[in-house]
């Protein structure tokens, strides 16, 4: 599958944030976004996810292909379990799903203890790890993650970054970071956002 970005641009007022960019991701596959804070990093994901409109330019990609977001900050109900939180997005949107399914996903995760557990109770790296369950419950066809590790621990950021990897080898998957040192030697499409503009970028040594 491929999305396209074809002469994109936003703006906020008179601050610049996405300045005429062109480029193309291509899945199965790996992108990994790095730029200082400001730099239009979530606005850009914004936009492919279709939360955002962009003042010029076009996403070019199959109408029928459904996105799921990783946002760094959960969004989870604090007074619901991790099952219902889940579920919750699925309802609501009338998704069909099978408990079993759901179920095993927290046990791949490693946290089958939070299914019944509310989220007042979980750590922050749990969490996030249902934050990440929430997202593959949809099936989405492509997964855009803002800042997913950006919030917890090392030992949860390295499980979700792998976690990462591995679905980048069936399906597309871009994530914004900071974190070079976490990002660092994997095989994957390293671009920079700076002034409104993509860049491919080296990994230093």
């Amino acid at each position: 599958m491929e999305i396209r970005l074809n002469n994109l641009s936003k703006s906020f007022q008179d601050q610049v944030v996405l300045n005429n960019i062109s480029t193309t991701f291509i899945g199965p596959g790996l992108y990994i976004l790095f730029g200082h804070s400001g730099s239009g990093k979530t606005t850009l994901l914004n936009i492919i996810a279709g939360l955002e409109k962009s003042s010029s330019g076009e996403v070019i990609k199959d109408k029928k292909i459904k996105s799921g977001i990783i946002f760094q900050h959960h969004y989870l109900l604090g007074d619901l379990t991790g099952y219902e939180n889940v579920t919750l997005p699925l309802k609501i949107n009338r998704t069909p799903f099978a408990k079993v399914e759901i179920y095993k996903l927290f046990d791949q995760f490693r946290i089958g203890d939070t299914r019944k557990r509310k989220i007042k109770f979980c750590s922050g790296g749990e969490a996030q790890r249902i934050n990440f369950i929430r997202t593959l419950a949809s099936k989405p066809d492509f997964i855009l993650a803002d800042e997913p590790t950006g919030s917890i621990d090392l030992d949860n950021a390295s499980f979700i970054k792998n976690k990462l990897l591995e679905l980048s080898k069936g399906i597309l998957v871009i994530i914004v970071t900071h974190d070079r040192k976490l990002f660092a030697n994997i095989t994957a499409n390293y671009l920079y956002l700076e002034k409104g503009k993509i860049a491919a970028y080296v990994m230093e040594d």
